[in-house]
């Protein structure tokens, strides 16, 4: 169960202090007492009250300087205030609302309607700790979120800088060692090929299908090419193979590649990778024909 709301009553008349206290006796509130503006500030910082009852005019502290002294805090801000008076002239709601106060009332007090009033605040309070909270709380989960954001983009940002080494790395070895890379999709018929494909084949650009390849592979070639092809996907075997690439200039480049099939989950061909490389050196360039 919820506690009860406490409810703050200052002012330095003892009869008026208790008075207010047994008209609020039998609501459930939780009822404190201060006797002066200096006293009620101290007990406001101690013990945050769900609402305040104030006398305006009060020996000292008058209730003006503590509505405003409240209102001035973030932490006290949001605490509602009935200002309590025996003036009810223009000038006096005035200036009691201009302090901060929520509400005015004159004496004497009418309890039904001190009562209404008070909890109307109240609900009107709880209404507004409730968002407080929830912005409170949607603050810290964005900021948390905010965070986990910085330090996956930081973390994504050192892979992606490690990937790219690591591919200059393998670069650079396959083109020492005259090496290229190629994959083909099967799905989409795509071609992938490493820069250093380029340097191995001689060809003006990197095909962007499979199909686009076979078109550079020598006319007499072409038919081993795909049959080769066909026999790694179906019976799972390594593909290794050498045959001719017609260049730019209509030179013939011999090449050897060394393929293999990658299947999915179902068993069904997904992808070839492969190597290939100048093999030129050992089987002599041949015209194109």
């Amino acid at each position: 169960m919820e506690s009860p709301a406490i409810i703050l009553i200052v002012d330095d008349e003892y009869y008026n202090r208790e008075l207010l206290k047994v008209m609020l006796a039998s609501e459930g509130f939780e009822l404190a007492t201060a006797t002066s503006g200096e006293d009620a500030l101290v007990m406001i910082e101690l013990h945050q009250p769900d609402l305040i009852l104030l006398d305006a005019l009060m020996t000292g502290m008058d209730g003006y300087e503590v509505a405003r002294r409240v209102k001035e805090k973030h932490r006290t801000t949001n605490i509602p205030i009935i200002m309590v008076s025996a003036l009810d002239d223009r000038e006096s709601i005035l200036l009691g609302l201009s302090a901060g106060a929520e509400d005015f009332m004159a004496k004497p007090i009418d309890r039904v309607e001190l009562c209404i009033r008070i909890r109307n605040l109240l609900r009107l309070k709880a209404y507004g700790d409730h968002l407080e909270k929830y912005s409170e709380r949607l603050e810290a989960e964005v900021a948390e979120r905010t965070s986990q954001l910085a330090e996956r983009t930081k973390t994504l940002e050192q892979r992606a800088f490690l990937l790219r080494e690591s591919q200059a790395r393998t670069n650079y070895a396959l083109g020492v060692g005259g090496i290229g890379v190629w994959e083909i999709d099967f799905a989409t018929d795509g071609m992938i090929w490493s820069d250093t494909m380029l340097v191995v084949t001689g060809a003006a650009a990197a095909p962007a299908t499979g199909h686009q390849f076979l078109n550079i592979v020598h006319p007499d070639d072409r038919s081993m090419v795909i049959q080769s092809q066909a026999t790694c996907v179906r019976l799972k075997r390594d593909l290794d193979i050498e045959f001719r690439i017609v260049m730019p200039a209509g030179a013939a480049r011999w090449i050897a590649s060394h393929a293999r099939c990658m299947y999915d989950e179902q068993d069904a061909p997904v992808r070839l990778i492969g190597v290939s490389t100048n093999i030129d050196a050992r089987n002599g360039s041949i015209p194109d024909q």
